[in-house]
């Protein structure tokens, strides 16, 4: 293992067997030189970058960004990595310290930015989000200042975008931007606000998330029995309606046409159900309101 660069005495950029990564370490940068052999023994945890990675880009951030953002954006991965018990790609260091270090600019201008997807992406990506509130809390300790809530959804989407779930023809911010046109087209066919605290909301949410990975990924889907589809159509009439506006909408405003599954005759039958159940939630709150 090779020191690339001395991030500071405990954080390092390095190459070890042909990959680059940064590794972490209690004295892991002490007194380290380019091209010096590290001392595996002090590495604590590494985070490997892709093979197809702008070294060069890297390393020019690193110039820029103080150490103590480093050692934000470092935390955050580490502990999220912990938090969602799953591997995040050492690419998110660099990514999110940039965000920091642009964050921190804004903020001591006195400029606070609210993601305009802030409440879809808290219910798209729920485990995400928590670990993007202690990244705040992260970011706080450790650039010295108060740092608002409203940051965790610009962390939340770069760790999403990290994991990488959505086969790559979208991010994370546009998954959130397709649920939230789809949101508002069953509150504009109602005439009012969803109660996005609900039950009957979150499971509408992870239902259309998933809906969405399929058409995204292309998967067919199940095919409707031909009986029970028209039974649920006319049934539940005004759902369906919904059901079929977010079809149109997905295929024309963004691109998911009848090759990406459109209008399959088994994920509408589904989609009218989740949707009525959250229209019917929404009514029988209502009533109980009025009725108080």
């Amino acid at each position: 293992m090779k020191m690339i660069k001395k991030i500071n005495n405990n954080v390092a950029l390095v190459s070890d067997r042909g990959t680059r990564a940064v590794v972490i370490g209690l004295g892991v940068g002490f007194n380290a030189r380019p091209g010096s052999t590290v001392d595996e023994s002090r590495v604590q945890e590494r985070f490997v970058l892709q093979q197809n990675a702008n070294v060069a880009h890297y390393m020019e951030l690193l110039k820029k960004i103080p150490a103590n953002t480093i050692e934000a954006a470092v935390h955050i991965v580490r502990d999220a990595a912990r938090m969602l018990d799953k591997s995040l790609p050492g690419i998110l260091v660099f990514t999110l310290a940039d965000h920091i270090g642009f964050a921190k600019e804004r903020l001591l201008e006195g400029i606070v930015l609210e993601h305009p997807l802030s409440c879809e992406i808290a219910q798209c990506y729920p485990d995400e989000y928590r670990a993007a509130l202690h990244g705040v809390e992260i970011m706080s300790d450790h650039l010295g200042m108060d740092v608002p809530e409203a940051e965790a959804s610009f962390i939340a989407i770069h760790i999403a975008n990290a994991l990488g779930d959505f086969a790559g023809r979208f991010d994370a911010a546009e998954m959130a931007e397709m649920i939230s046109g789809s949101i508002a087209l069953v509150e504009q066919g109602i005439g009012r606000g969803t109660d996005r605290s609900s039950m009957a909301f979150s499971r509408f949410i992870a239902h259309l998330r998933y809906y969405l990975m399929r058409r995204i990924d292309g998967e067919v889907g199940e095919e409707a029995d031909a009986d029970l589809f028209r039974l649920v159509s006319a049934k539940y009439a005004e759902a369906f309606s919904y059901a079929r506006a977010i079809d149109a909408y997905l295929t024309e405003e963004h691109g998911l046409g009848a090759g990406d599954c459109g209008a399959c005759p088994g994920e509408l039958l589904y989609l009218t159900l989740h949707i009525n159940r959250l229209i019917s939630n929404e009514r029988s709150e209502r009533t109980g309101q009025d009725g108080q």
